[in-house]
This record gives structure tokens, C-alpha cells and sequence, in this order.
């Protein structure tokens, strides 16, 4: 039976052509039960967009929650892949959170893919490409904003900042915030190109090729220089795919760096003020989930696009 997409939800139909993106690339569509055991998001609630979950005695007594991630429901559910293979899925999956100010709580619609096992650049790099497909896909003008915490983490090494001071600098690094980074840097003790180093996480922004360039100058130290052959090598591989236009460089996204250790990125489209897109390489979460394993992916977020006027 044919369906009438007419009928369909312009987020309704993306979701639709989402689904088959991934599968057409080779993932398989893993399922899972809207609840799960509170004690997972507990145990990590600092990776989580929030803390208010909402949570009830199931009827054996279990304390059990509606799943506010689908990240950490996959790392603790899906099978260890083989030794030498990276299991591919992808989701389409509600998730429950608290709405902006504190308004109650929502339902979120979301489409996501993860590769977990053991990855090379290659699976990083294609998981990027993909998400640039997703935003294709979804109609209009799009972008997608990386960093690469690797690379912040060198930086900040390079600049001899403490790490206890790591998450004050993400901030600043994250309003963009130029002027207080300077004092921050400078009330930490930092010589000037200290300072300097830090304030490039304010300033640069743009294509792979300018930002990188000014990166290579001004970080000199062996460790960076393999992070930004990373970041020269991924620029290749989507220059082959025609799709290097669409990606800059921005360190105002910045994650958690107790879970997430490579690439971050976050898509955005033209007539929309956030993201409806969000991902990252999280190999340490998923090492502390228990998993000898690294892991990349991203989830599209299908009730932003409800305020698009396509």
C-alpha cells in the first residue's frame, strides 16, 4: 500500500527520510522501551541536558524512569560488537525532559545514529558526513559547527592552564566571551601566549582551511599537531564529497569533557535559532559504561524542525 505523505507532518516526513538515509548507509534500526532504571541516569546525570527526570515505582518494585538519552540506553543495551567490528544502529526514539524555565516536562521526537566499537578516522569521518546529509535532507540553507575537545584539551595543556580551571574556560569558550577569557586566563597566572592560546577558542571561527592554518601557527606542540592532522584529514574526505562548504569551525560548541574526547558538532538550519542537530565522539562514556570500546554519533532533533516554516 502506498502511503500519502501529504498527510505527514513536515518533521513526520523527515523522520521518514531520515530513517531511510540510514538504512540505505548500511545501519540497522535498534529499538528500546520507553523506560529504564532511574540508577542509570543518576549515576550519569552530568551527561545529560538535565538533571529532572521524571521517575516511578515500577510494579516490581524497581525504580525506573521515562528515558531522558537515548545515548546511554544504547551503550547499556546494545551487544558488544565483535572484536574488530563497530556495530552501526540507528533510532527513532521519544525521550523526556524538562521544558525551558521549568515548564513542566516534554516529549521530544528524535532520529539519531551511534557507532560503537573499535573505531577508525574513516567511521569518524563518515559519521560526520552523514550528519551533513541528514541537514541536507531537511530542506533550506544549513551548517554544521565542529570542535574537537582533543584539541582543546592540548590547547589548554600548551597554554599551562590547571585542570581543575578546564570548565571555567569551556564556559567563555562557549558565549564566545573574549574579554572575560582574558581575565580569567590572566587571574590564573598564564604568560601571555597563554593567554593568547586561549583567547583563539573566543576569535576563531570559519572554514577547516583558514582556521587551521592559524591553529598550526600559534600551537606548536607535538600533541596538537595530531589533532589538527585529524581535523586536515577529515577536511579531505569531505572536500572528496563535495560537502566541505558546509562546515566550520567553531569553539563555542564544546561539551563535557569527562564523557565526550574528539570531534563535537552541532547542525544548524537557516530559519531556526538552535541546533536540530547534536553529536559527538563520547568513547570515554562509554568506557565508563563499561565498554572497551570508542563511540560516535548524533541525533537529530525532529520537534525543532516543527518551527521551521517549510
Amino acid at each position: 500500500m502506498k502511503i500519502d505523505d501529504s498527510i505527514l507532518s513536515y518533521a513526520e516526513r523527515a523522520a521518514l527520510q531520515l530513517r531511510g538515509l540510514y538504512a540505505a548507509q548500511g545501519f540497522r534500526r535498534f529499538s528500546m522501551s520507553r523506560f529504564e532504571e532511574y540508577d542509570l541516569y543518576a549515576r550519569y546525570k552530568d551527561f545529560l541536558v538535565s538533571d529532572r527526570i521524571i521517575s516511578f515505582t515500577d510494579l516490581d518494585g524497581r525504580l525506573v524512569a521515562l528515558k531522558p538519552d537515548v545515548t546511554l540506553s544504547i551503550l547499556r543495551r546494545a551487544p558488544q560488537p565483535e572484536e574488530g567490528k563497530v556495530s552501526r544502529v540507528y533510532y527513532h526514539e521519544n525521550v523526556y525532559r524538562a521544558a525551558p524555565g521549568d515548564r513542566g516536562f516534554r516529549e521530544i521526537g528524535q532520529t539519531g545514529v551511534e557507532c560503537i566499537g573499535e573505531l577508525e578516522e574513516g567511521h569518524v569521518f563518515e559519521t560526520v558526513a552523514l550528519a551533513l546529509r541528514s541537514l541536507e535532507m531537511l530542506e533550506g540553507d544549513y551548517r554544521l559547527c565542529i570542535s574537537h575537545l582533543g584539541l582543546v584539551k592540548a590547547l589548554f595543556r600548551a597554554a599551562g592552564l590547571r585542570e581543575s580551571a578546564y570548565d571555567q574556560a569551556l564556559g567563555f569558550a562557549r558565549a564566545k566571551n573574549r574579554h572575560g577569557m582574558a581575565a580569567f586566563a590572566r587571574a590564573q597566572g598564564l604568560e601571555e601566549a597563554g593567554v593568547q592560546r586561549l583567547l583563539l577558542l573566543t576569535e576563531l571561527s570559519g572554514s577547516l582551511g583558514e582556521t587551521l592554518d592559524a591553529l598550526e601557527e600559534a600551537l606548536p606542540t607535538e600533541e596538537c599537531a595530531g589533532h589538527l592532522a585529524s581535523l586536515r584529514g577529515l577536511s579531505r574526505a569531505l572536500e572528496e564529497m563535495q560537502l566541505q562548504n558546509k562546515l566550520r569551525l567553531d569553539f563555542s560548541v564544546v561539551s563535557n569533557m569527562d564523557y565526550y574526547d574528539g570531534l563535537v558538532f552541532q547542525g544548524f538550519l537557516e530559519k531556526l535559532p538552535g541546533p536540530v542537530l547534536s553529536g559527538g565522539q563520547y568513547g570515554t562514556l562509554a568506557r565508563k559504561l563499561g565498554r572497551q570500546a570508542d563511540a560516535v554519533g548524533f541525533a537529530v532533533y525532529l520537534d525543532e524542525l516543527r518551527g521551521s516554516s517549510q
